[in-house]
C-alpha cells in the first residue's frame, strides 16, 4: 500500500511540473508573438519559433540558398 501512495505523490508532482513546463512555453510563444522579446524565457520552443518568424531561406542567390534575418 506504501508504494501505491509513492507512486500517486509521484504522478502529481510530475503533472505539476508538466503544468509549469506548459506555461512558460505557452507564455514564450505569445510573448515572440507580440515581439516582446525582453522577458522571453529562452527555451528551445521560443528560439524555434523567433528564428521561424524572423529568419528566410532564400533561393536567390547563384552560390545557393541564403539565410537572411527579415527586417522588424
Amino acid at each position: 500500500m506504501a508504494l501505491a501512495g509513492v507512486l500517486e505523490v509521484a504522478d502529481r508532482e510530475f503533472q505539476a511540473i508538466q503544468d509549469a513546463d506548459k506555461v512558460i512555453v505557452d507564455t514564450a510563444r505569445e510573448m515572440v508573438d507580440r515581439g516582446d522579446l525582453a522577458g522571453v524565457e529562452i527555451t528551445p520552443l521560443a528560439l524555434k519559433q523567433f528564428l521561424d518568424k524572423n529568419w528566410v531561406l532564400t533561393e536567390g542567390s547563384p552560390s545557393g540558398p541564403m539565410i537572411g534575418m527579415q527586417n522588424f
